[in-house]
């Protein structure tokens, strides 16, 4: 087991052996992608080691935020409670990606001494804390779960309930609506800005699988954070949403698309109409619902629940990772 995990750019790597001799001179271990051994399995070691690491130190760049295997890893640390991302070079903060521009990051530069210190203080204590969880309770002597009583959900069960992610834009509220009432009669959990212009039926408002945010919410962190809940981002594809020059919904569907878990339907012809889906999104035909017909609700869309179902049933286990190193 390695102590730490460097996730980074392939033009980063003088910068990422740079930082690990300073980590391991510091008395941690490191782990990047010059460990692996020829005729292994690139995922799978990817992934084991991503979960055996006590902390992930995420290296973001101009070129790593535009880096699918970037944004995965950092995806999979932040689940595990094990980031911290450093930012070097040129780029500005308020350029990082949803969720992590909300997340304290520290502006790395190797030659100044008083950010190497600050960053491996933060690390430190990191891992000092993973440390001291594991060796709490023994995993021989972990005790058995207290039984709920009746009526009583078990806590664990609910926190670890992931979200679905509506993204879409406002003047489609009213269109949507039927399609969230749906997920909601499915029992799902449902994150949707501004839920009550979707005009709900009365018996679904205050609906403990309708979330939201609040009036009192910065709405940036508010998002980033239920993107960081969610276990599917659902798109509604409409003529008004293929042409928002809203950057937050472009950011959540990248963002569930690179994690592997980006549903899309649409409720306008946006293949083969006058208004299309940016070229980029590599969506066709074949992947997408086509929910602009009457009968939509009872056909069409019962396949995207199951795919939705599909994809929550695995969000715990599943890690997406990119066919390619950059």
């Amino acid at each position: 087991m390695k102590d730490v995990f460097i996730a980074y750019a392939r033009p980063e790597r003088p910068i990422a052996e740079a930082l690990a001799k300073i980590i391991n001179d510091r008395g941690h271990s490191t782990w990047w992608d010059t460990d692996l051994l020829a005729g292994e399995d690139f995922n799978r070691v990817i992934q084991d080691r991503l979960n055996e690491a006590r902390a992930v130190i995420v290296i973001w760049s101009d070129l790593s935020v535009k880096s699918d295997w970037v944004l995965a890893e950092a995806g999979y640390a932040a689940r595990l409670k094990k980031l911290i991302p450093i930012i070097v070079g040129s780029l500005n903060p308020k350029d990082l990606p949803i969720p992590f521009n909300v997340y304290q990051t520290h502006i790395f530069n190797q030659t100044d001494k008083t950010s190497v210190e600050a960053l491996l203080r933060s690390l430190s204590l990191l891992i000092r804390r993973r440390v001291d969880a594991e060796d709490a309770v023994p995993s021989a002597e972990i005790p058995p779960a207290e039984q709920p009583r009746p009526g009583q959900k078990e806590i664990s069960e609910e926190l670890e309930k992931p979200w679905v992610f509506v993204s879409h834009v406002d003047v489609d509220k009213p269109r949507i609506r039927p399609f969230v009432e749906k997920m909601l009669e499915s029992e799902l959990t449902v994150f949707i800005d501004k839920p009550a212009k979707l005009g709900l039926s009365k018996k679904w408002v205050g609906s403990p699988n309708l979330k939201y945010i609040r009036f009192f919410d910065n709405y940036r962190m508010a998002i980033s954070r239920a993107l960081d809940r969610s276990g599917c981002v659902l798109v509604f594809w409409s003529k008004e949403s293929v042409q928002t020059e809203r950057q937050i919904f472009w950011d959540e569907i990248e963002f569930g698309s690179v994690n592997g878990f980006l549903v899309s339907t649409m409720i306008d012809d946006v293949i083969s109409g006058a208004s299309k889906i940016p070229k980029g999104f590599g969506f066709s035909q074949a992947n997408i619902a086509d929910l602009t017909s009457n009968e939509a609700l009872d056909n069409d869309f019962e396949w995207v629940i199951a795919d939705i179902r599909e994809l929550l049933q695995g969000y715990r286990s599943n890690f997406h990772l990119p066919g390619k190193k950059d």
